[in-house]
């Protein structure tokens, strides 16, 4: 309102008297006179009711897509379900594709995105010497010596000394 010299008021438009609506998400605009509150894009980053994200329409949300609510892993895959981030959880026990060859382990997801290492006694340390085995044990693995006087040809020896060496003789005869 404004007073037009002659004692009475009249309503003049003041597009800089802004309608605050106090939402992350939405512009506060008068244009003519007129206020509206337009959607801020879906780029835009919000701190509304637990929200991170515009959504376009006005609303502060999780996400938008799926890749709003972090990266893929081996064991959790991240949805975008009507603005809301939900993991899907690999099952229990499912083994993921990075493993350590030879530790006598395997690692699998545990049914809550993360992992865990089982005992594997199939993924055997393998240290190529005839005169050891090749073993896990409980999910450890060793290279116990195997027995005395078994053939070898590790290093230009013949038998196994049954402390893990290949040697060219383990008495004078030989």
């Amino acid at each position: 309102k404004r007073c037009n010299g002659s004692g009475t008021l009249l309503d003049v438009v003041d597009d800089s008297d802004l309608p605050v609506d106090n939402l992350d998400c939405t512009q506060d605009v008068c244009s003519g006179g007129a206020a509206s509150h337009p959607p801020e894009p879906n780029t835009t980053t919000c701190n509304d009711n637990g929200g991170s994200i515009c959504n376009g329409a006005g609303a502060c949300v999780q996400c938008n897509t799926a890749s709003d609510c972090g990266p893929d892993t081996d064991c959790q895959t991240p949805t975008c379900d009507a603005g809301i981030c939900n993991p899907h959880f690999e099952a229990p026990g499912t083994v993921i594709p990075s493993q350590t060859a030879g530790d006598c382990q395997v690692v699998v997801c545990n049914g809550s995105g993360g992992t865990s290492s089982v005992a594997d006694n199939a993924d055997i340390r393998v240290d190529n010497l005839d005169c050891t085995q090749d073993i896990c044990t409980a999910g450890v693995p060793s290279n116990p010596p195997v027995g005395s006087g078994l053939s070898c040809d590790d290093n230009g020896g013949f038998f196994c000394d049954g402390l893990g060496a290949c040697v060219e003789c383990l008495v004078g005869s030989q």
